[in-house]
């Protein structure tokens, strides 16, 4: 593991008069025909707003022309005044549509945000916020023509036959390095300490006063105790922990050195076991030597747009923008392998311009404000009871059968409460179209139990909580649930064939989804399972097996006929 001196950056901000010239430098050279015209935006701005003053029989006369087509890919919004264009992606998302007129500070805005990240890592950041309205072309020459970006421009040499070292999985190998910031103090810190997880290729950047093993030991707890430590701890540079002390003179830490600071650690947390690694090819460090030529240049352009010397602190909002900036080795972001879901920053996430996020301050002001602009408060989640139970195992067994026992009584007291709602709704289910049932027949597997229990009981009204807390239709989440935890139950109901070309129609699974089905059916579902089998008096695999399956495929097969 070495530690690099890095130099004093300058943190002088960029003035506006050179935002200026940027915004004039990009207007001459972006000459491609790519990105919508601000005449463009606001024609269509203005035929949807007269579409919606038009009356049903008017638009029914309506039948060609673009009215059609810009009303399904688009909405308009309005909020205090101010009118927004929406793009309706293909995943149900909504999106804020730019212009030319407008394309320059909508990149900037990002590209400040993601301290300077430039082509492929903007162009995503840029897509996850504005769809495809900005075109890669556009991040592109805004990079060159970024007076920040300018002056940090350098050539990467190609090395010959590089080696990687491949790790598969997460918690499996990490690298430590540590940053020279003595010339360049912020207080009592004089180094940056780089950990990465070779697996997901996850960054976490500590401060350090001191690059002692005591000092080394505590921050890497910190790490280890937030995404957990891995099997082997990798140094860089083989056998020597090298760094250059003020003077320019040099100091070496050795293995021994190294060990100690694993022995500390494993004082410290007698259960974390590891091992102290080295690379495989000395070409192999190269992931490593460029991560931390973009930690440096990402530190000093924060430093420079902020004007401010407090590295300590930018180097965790720099840490935020590497963890969620889209990665070309995993071709995804550190975030997506780690949390299972996409990185939202706050209500930065939401499709609403910036000038109306600054007049929040409450939730209430919020959900005004997503009223007023006909969107959905996607803000609530699902939350789940319990706590962590620090109590003695006799208490905590004692505890488990008060449960056990109160959950037996539950069932008579459920049953007596929905047998008014069963009595009205069995004219119902008689008369259930054939859509219907094969859509009941997609949900009946996913939990396990009678489809007439699923319309009588509470299960429904917990289906659709959950689907409206993930921003979802209720079929659909069913729909995308079902792709990972009914897809065997989804076999034996439709058939091989039919079952491969549903799951292939649905395409890509929502992780929000995932997540809230493992938690119902951890939660929920399992219980609700075993009650059923324990009221019909049947176990629990044969009530799966052998009541559900052959009904729900037998209702099906008379609503074919």
């Amino acid at each position: 593991m070495a530690t690099r001196r890095a130099a004093a950056p300058e943190v002088d901000t960029i003035s506006s008069g050179q935002w200026a010239e940027a915004k004039k430098a990009f207007d001459e050279h972006y000459t491609h025909s790519h990105g919508m015209t601000e005449v463009k935006y606001h024609t269509i701005v203005q035929l949807l707003e007269k579409w919606e003053q038009l009356t049903p029989v008017e638009r029914r006369e309506v039948s060609g022309g673009n009215h059609v087509y810009w009303r399904n890919k688009y909405l308009v919004t309005e909020a205090q005044g101010v009118k927004d264009l929406l793009v309706r992606e293909d995943d149900g998302s909504q999106k804020i549509c730019s212009h030319r007129g407008r394309m320059f500070d909508d990149i900037k805005a990002i590209h400040i945000a993601s301290n300077h990240a430039r082509n492929v890592t903007l162009h995503k950041a840029v897509v996850a916020k504005f769809g495809n309205s900005i075109p890669r072309i556009a991040c592109i020459t805004f990079v060159k023509c970024c007076p920040g970006c300018i002056i940090q421009t350098h050539r990467v040499p190609k090395v010959a036959g590089f080696k990687p070292l491949l790790t598969r999985g997460f918690g499996r190998r990490g690298q430590v390095d540590l940053i020279d910031m003595q010339s360049f103090k912020d207080g009592n810190f004089c180094y940056l300490l780089v950990y990465q997880d070779h697996g997901i290729k996850l960054p976490v950047l500590e401060p350090l006063q001191s690059k002692r093993g005591a000092a080394v030991a505590v921050t890497l707890i910190r790490i280890f105790s937030l995404i957990g430590p891995p099997k082997i701890l990798q140094t860089d540079n083989g056998r020597e922990f090298r760094s250059v002390a003020g003077g320019g003179k040099a100091v070496s830490i050795s293995d021994s050195d190294m060990a100690d600071i694993i022995t500390e650690l494993k004082q410290m947390w007698p259960e974390c076991k590891l091992v102290h690694g080295r690379a495989r090819h000395s070409q192999s460090q190269g992931g490593v030597e460029r991560l931390n030529q973009t930690v440096q240049r990402r530190l000093a352009a924060w430093m420079k747009d902020t004007g401010s010397k407090n590295w300590s602190v930018g180097c965790k909002l720099v840490q935020w923008t590497l963890v969620t900036s889209y990665h070309t080795g995993v071709k995804q972001t550190p975030y997506e392998l780690a949390f299972g879901q996409k990185p939202s920053c706050g209500l930065s996430s939401l499709p609403v311009s910036p000038e109306l996020l600054r007049t929040l301050a409450t939730e209430q002001d919020l959900s005004n404000l997503l009223e007023g602009m006909g969107l959905r408060h996607e803000v609530d989640v699902l939350e789940v009871g319990g706590e962590f139970n620090d109590s003695p195992p006799q208490q905590e067994e004692e505890a488990t059968n008060r449960e056990q026992s109160a959950a037996g009584a539950r069932p008579r007291r459920a049953a007596a409460a929905v047998a008014p709602a069963a009595a009205a709704q069995r004219d119902e289910i008689e008369t259930t179209s054939v859509a219907d049932d094969v859509s009941a027949a997609r949900v009946a597997p996913l939990f396990a139990f009678p489809e007439e229990v699923i319309r009588t009981a509470d299960v429904m009204t917990f289906i659709r909580e959950a689907a409206e807390a993930a921003g979802e239709d209720p079929s659909l989440f069913n729909a995308r649930a079902l792709r990972i935890g009914g897809a065997t139950d989804l076999y034996h109901i439709l058939g091989a064939d039919e079952a491969e070309r549903t799951i292939q129609k649905r395409g890509r699974w929502c992780s929000e989804c995932h997540q809230i089905y493992t938690r119902m059916s951890a939660t929920v579902m399992c219980s609700v399972s075993a009650q059923m089998a324990e009221a019909n008096g049947v176990d629990l695999e044969a009530f799966r097996s052998g009541y559900v399956m052959p009904a729900v495929v037998q209702r099906r097969r008379t609503h074919t006929r």
